[in-house]
């Protein structure tokens, strides 16, 4: 392994480490310099077509800081995912550093799960640091099993279910070259441990398991497309049910389902409220659709657009009145293209849906692809994605065949 491997191994690392240092910053960041400086030095990416659009955006950033401007850290957050991406892309660890890192993590996460089942269950010891106490919400009856959800070093579990993705896929590419030698008792023991690793998965109830099921099911598509070619060609079908399954819930309060029709409780849920909220931001003005708002005239804008009435009655559904404040003054949109059209503009979120379009059309013979970007898309309808620095890696190693996968390829060739 060569040191730009390494670094970014241990970019890895201490991500999913997540420690706080200051502010929105964790240590993780402080290889940014360095990459930063890789990213100067090295020649491949300097041929990438990103690069260039890369340095200009720095360039404005940087102009824009000088300023005194506000959306000067929402630019600067672009040019390091798109830093991340480009060193990530060029520094592909092999299959063995691949398998070993996503392996470990994987180990590490449900070692951190028994550890606080053990916990919980013999010593009656409820909150073990490892978990998020979501007291509020669980009052109700039906909510009861969101009063204690796994969280290992995140403190959400919402951003483990996001990060979750990433040691799997690492995980399972790794593997790939090995699969063709795999036994009955190879497979059995693989398919042990991935059923054991979604256990701490299950445990955060967090939608954006999605994203690793699509890992998951790509990978196995991978391996049984000889057996099984024309249910294979259907693997993006489940991603798409569990995705309108779990965009439901944001829309509605989904709990408790009714035993009348519609059988589900029709009021609106409560991502919905903020939602809706910052659905209606690109609006108030020309300038706002045309290039979005400042952090600060987003926060004034939330007040006046925010119906009381309205978010009253979707938190007395949840039991969580006491929010009312929280959820009428301010709340993140919790929407990755609502968020987008607030910060940038409706132009910049179609070029981005654009990029990624286009991204899926050209690497359209990749199964890991495929299935990952039709999971992430659901994934952006109730979460801002694309700031997690662990999925800018996970986009960063998907494999991009040029040629479409046969039995024979089972190592995917990575385009840099």
């Amino acid at each position: 392994m060569n040191v730009y491997v390494i670094i970014i191994l241990l970019y890895i690392a201490l991500s999913a480490i997540h420690l706080p240092l200051f502010g929105p910053f964790y240590t993780e960041d402080c290889l940014a310099p360095v990459i930063a400086a890789a990213l100067l030095i090295r020649r491949p990416p300097l041929r990438h077509p990103i690069f260039l659009p890369l340095l200009l955006l720095a360039a404005i950033t940087a102009v824009h800081f000088l300023q005194g401007g506000e959306n000067a850290y929402n630019l600067a957050v672009l040019v390091y995912l798109a830093g991340l991406y480009l060193f990530a892309r060029s520094s592909t660890p092999p299959p063995q550093a691949m398998r070993i890192c996503g392996g470990v993590l994987l180990t590490l996460i449900i070692l951190g799960w028994i550890g606080d089942a053990v916990a919980f269950f013999l010593f009656h010891i409820r909150d073990t640091g490892l978990v998020f106490l979501g007291d509020d919400v669980a009052q109700t009856e039906n909510l009861s099993f969101l009063a204690r959800r796994y969280a290992f070093l995140f403190g959400n579990p919402n951003v483990l279910g996001s990060f979750y993705v990433l040691p799997m896929l690492l995980f399972l590419r790794g593997l790939e070259e090995k699969v063709p030698r795999f036994g009955k008792k190879q497979w059995l023991l693989l398919i042990l441990f991935i059923g054991v690793s979604l256990l701490p998965l299950v445990s955060t109830f967090s939608k954006h398991a999605i994203m690793t099921g699509a890992v998951i099911l790509a990978f196995f598509a991978n391996c049984l497309q000889d057996k099984f070619p024309r249910l294979i060609r259907a693997v993006w079908l489940p991603i798409l049910l569990v995705g309108l399954v779990c965009e439901t819930t944001v829309l509605y309060v989904t709990f408790p389902v009714k035993s009348t029709p519609p059988f589900i409780n029709t009021t609106t849920g409560m991502y919905a409220i903020h939602q809706t909220i910052y659905a209606r931001m690109p609006f108030t003005s020309p300038s706002a659709w045309l290039v979005g708002s400042s952090p600060a005239r987003i926060h004034q804008l939330y007040p006046k657009l925010a119906d009381r009435r309205a978010i009253r009655r979707t938190l007395l559904q949840y039991n969580a009145l006491n929010n009312l404040e929280m959820f009428s003054t301010f709340m993140d949109p919790h929407n990755e293209y609502l968020n987008l059209a607030a910060f940038y503009g409706v132009p910049a979120l179609a070029v981005i849906v654009a990029f990624f379009i286009l991204f899926a059309l050209r690497n359209g013979n990749s199964r890991y692809v495929t299935c990952f970007l039709l999971a992430f898309a659901f994934a952006c309808l109730w979460d801002d994605l694309l700031s997690k620095r662990w999925i800018c890696l996970t986009f960063a190693f998907l494999p991009c065949p040029k040629t479409p996968p046969t039995s024979t390829t089972t190592g995917p060739c990575i385009s840099q």
